[in-house]
């Protein structure tokens, strides 16, 4: 296998072997909260370090400041937050591999419970990417790592969204950007997800026929096929009694929507179902990853509607069946 394919597959999250590629674990970052409980403005203070860092990257390298936010969400859970310091730790790697040749594995999802100290070791793990690629600026002594704030009003909502726009301004940086066939993976790992959900259920069908081929879509219109997804996550999540953000949409900014918004916004769904599957007593764990190889956006397209006609069969499951997380799986 070719290097860049089994670096490719690895950055998609794919169980590959790195021939040739060690991970490194920078030392001098202060492990803020380590040792005891973490909160969310602790947090917050970290992720204001890496939007930092990543400003004074981007001075270096010449790129654009990144536009408005075409998402700002609301009530946020530590799930959804993991999430979206993972997809900048992707990002971050991405931009390590492009500068130093350096890569490190990618976080594994943590057992049982995600708390703040968890979405914290993300993030300080994507800083340490981060850092060693401004550090080949010779910029080590012009920006000093943030100490606790003091800001206790700071949520994991103010985590979230900032994490947000620093992904957003990572992508800007990055040589080799998020593509649409990032976005199909990630369609896809949701469709197995809502498979693996769907097994509960044999009286409806698992995967169901693809919806026809539409040519000529561009990344906004999966971004809004990807909103219907994801209310129908939001009915299932509500109907099952398990907590989730809201998204408020800034339609000013969706002439701007990239592929980039288009994979954080799937991989919001993934994080969704996922944490729907684990509270799913004995369901198995979805295949790993393939290289999908090039897509274009009628593709991903295809593949969200996909994704979106098992979800409905899932909500009318679930609105039949509202106690299924719960429910014996000796049926």
């Amino acid at each position: 296998m070719a290097r860049e394919t089994i670096v490719t597959r690895f950055l998609l999250g794919c169980k590959v072997p790195l021939v040739g590629l060690m991970a490194i674990c920078l030392g001098g970052l202060p492990a803020m909260g380590a040792g005891h409980h973490v909160e969310s403005f602790q947090v917050y203070a970290r992720a204001t370090v890496v939007h930092s860092e990543l400003e004074t990257l981007r001075y270096h390298l010449g790129k654009p400041e990144v536009s408005p936010p075409v998402i700002t969400a609301s009530g946020v859970t530590p799930h959804e937050t993991y999430f979206q310091a993972l997809a900048l730790f992707r990002n971050a790697n991405q931009l390590c591999f492009e500068h130093t040749g350096r890569l490190a594995e990618v976080p594994p999802l943590p057992a049982g419970t995600i708390d703040c100290h968890e979405v914290q070791k993300v993030i300080d793990a994507a800083l340490e990417r981060i850092v060693l690629v401004r550090k080949t600026f010779d910029t080590a002594d012009h920006l000093e790592l943030a100490k606790d704030s003091t800001d206790t009003s700071k949520s994991r909502t103010d985590v979230f969204n900032l994490l947000v726009q620093s992904n957003r301004q990572l992508n800007l940086l990055l040589d080799r950007r998020v593509a649409p066939r990032e976005v199909f993976s990630q369609a896809t790992l949701a469709s197995s997800y809502t498979a693996r959900l769907l097994e509960r259920s044999p009286e409806f069908d698992l995967l169901p026929k693809a919806p026809a081929y539409e040519a000529g879509k561009r990344p906004v219109d999966v971004f809004h096929r990807l909103l219907i997804c994801l209310d129908h996550v939001r009915g299932i999540a509500q109907v099952s009694d398990v907590p989730m953000l809201d998204l408020t949409i800034n339609q000013d900014q969706l002439s701007t929507v990239e592929p980039s918004d288009v994979y954080h916004l799937a991989s919001l769904i993934v994080a969704e179902l996922t944490c729907l599957h684990s509270q799913l007593e004995g369901a198995q764990s979805p295949p790993d990853l393939y290289e999908v190889g090039r897509k274009v956006p009628s593709d991903v397209y295809q593949r969200v509607g996909l994704l979106q006609q098992q979800l409905v069969t899932l909500e009318q499951y679930v609105q039949l069946h509202p106690d299924w997380l719960s429910q014996d799986t000796e049926q």
